[in-house]
């Protein structure tokens, strides 16, 4: 509720001694008439609301880190696995070997790798339903 917050940062600031309010209600009036304006009158103060909303935004993004990083490991030890396993021609397939050599020919096989046959892996299908 707007009302409720706006009350909640008029408490929040008038009952900080450094800020040496000696007029609460004219303050208040102040408040409501800028809050009234749609400004908010101290946009520095975090009401309890802005408090879970931020923990909730802090909680969320770090499982969506922790997501992508398992999902970027999970995709590096298949890669790994594939790479081992497959034939000079499977990896041809995704990338022709003259396109590049060493490392940059590896890295372009596993971008290759990520786009066509990582999405077709039931391990992939593990990262899909997480989200949902």
């Amino acid at each position: 509720n707007q009302l409720e917050s706006l009350i909640e940062k008029f408490a929040a600031y008038a009952n900080n001694p450094s800020n040496k309010v000696y007029r609460p209600a004219g303050l208040f009036v102040k408040m409501a008439q800028e809050f009234a304006k749609g400004e908010d009158p101290l946009p520095h103060i975090e009401t309890s609301v802005d408090e879970e909303i931020k923990a909730l935004k802090q909680r969320l993004l770090a499982e969506k880190a922790k997501r992508e990083r398992e999902k970027s490991e999970v995709q590096e030890l298949l890669f790994d696995e594939w790479w081992e396993t497959s034939s000079r021609e499977a990896k041809q397939a995704l990338v022709p070997e003259g396109f590049a050599k060493g490392d940059i020919y590896r890295m372009s096989v596993k971008s290759k790798w990520i786009e066509e046959i990582w999405p077709d892996m039931p391990e992939s299908e593990l990262f899909l339903n997480s989200q949902k």
